[in-house]
């Protein structure tokens, strides 16, 4: 977490080398996602995903995805990677490889925000897709 939020890609390949040379299995992608503790969360329920995100590591960004990283995540408070960074412009770099890699901006945080309601700015207009549809029980 500490490699992704200062930006040091070198470092992350580095851990995934060693992983690497060190896995003894044929699912050496998961074993390698684990090693270097690429799904493990801080007590705010932070990845390294979300602090690469939320410093603007836009090539961190795309390693850890490459990696395996779940733009999806939620931390403490429902924001996902992909949430993140639709805050500002300069986070908002990253929005085509976290969708790509299958970010939703239509998940919501714990303030019942999307990506849209967060970013509130035309530029977003351009990741809109069809809404996923819902459950069409329970529903008015």
């Amino acid at each position: 977490m500490i490699a992704a939020s200062f930006g040091h890609v070198s470092i992350i390949k580095k851990l995934v080398k060693y992983s690497e040379e060190n896995a003894e299995t044929s699912d050496a992608k998961n074993i390698i996602a684990k090693k270097i503790g690429l799904h493990l969360a801080d007590e705010g329920g932070f990845t390294a995903l979300h602090y690469a995100v939320f410093y603007g590591h836009h090539p961190t960004i795309e390693y850890l995805l490459q990696l395996g990283s779940d733009p999806n995540v939620p931390d403490i408070e429902g924001m996902t990677p992909t949430l993140m960074a639709c805050v500002d412009q300069f986070q908002e770099e990253s929005l085509p490889a976290l969708i790509k890699a299958g970010g939703s901006l239509y998940h919501c945080n714990h303030d019942g925000q999307n990506g849209f309601d967060i970013a509130k700015r035309k530029s977003l207009l351009s990741f809109q897709t069809h809404k996923p549809e819902g459950t069409l029980y329970g529903s008015f």
